[in-house]
């Protein structure tokens, strides 16, 4: 959604898709960004470990299932919703399936993995990111859009 496929055509440029080529390293980022997190942004306080919590997934795709399989190495709970996905193979592929993208937000991570469309855009918004809890944390490795921007700042300035 941000090539210009005319464009590259028009120039004889070949361009493709191709889905789960770099799910590993987008999956060690997301896991970096829970390790600096869990230690307050190594700050000199000790914050916590990570055996016991709960990642969510919105989306549940190559990338959530990589992150999926760190977080299951680190003894953490995992949790997902894929509108595309059913529920048996969620649970088969190591999630608890949740009915909504609602109750994602109830867990000490959210993690992003849905591509920017008309659904998504701006779909994760005050009221979504209202629900998370104390010291919850949102990670975005999908597209910037689908967080809305002007919510997530009104929900972290009431929450510091």
């Amino acid at each position: 959604d941000n090539i210009d496929l005319k464009a590259t055509e028009a120039k004889g440029i070949t361009s493709m898709n191709t889905p789960g080529q770099n799910a590993n390293a987008v999956a060690e980022l997301v896991f970096g960004m829970m390790l600096v997190s869990a230690r307050n942004n190594f700050d000199g306080t000790s914050g916590f470990e990570l055996v016991n919590r709960s990642i969510a997934f919105y989306g549940f795709g190559a990338v959530a299932r990589a992150v999926n399989k760190l977080a299951t190495g680190f003894g953490m709970k995992s949790y997902a919703y894929d509108p595309f996905i059913p529920a048996d193979k969620i649970k088969e592929m190591g999630a608890e399936p949740v009915a909504s993208v609602e109750g994602l937000f109830e867990h000490q991570y959210v993690s992003l993995h849905v591509p920017l469309t008309d659904q998504t855009k701006e779909s994760i918004n005050k009221a979504l990111l209202s629900k998370l809890p104390k010291g919850g944390t949102l990670i975005n490795t999908a597209r910037y859009e689908v967080v809305h921007e002007a919510d997530m700042c009104e929900v972290m300035k009431a929450r510091p």
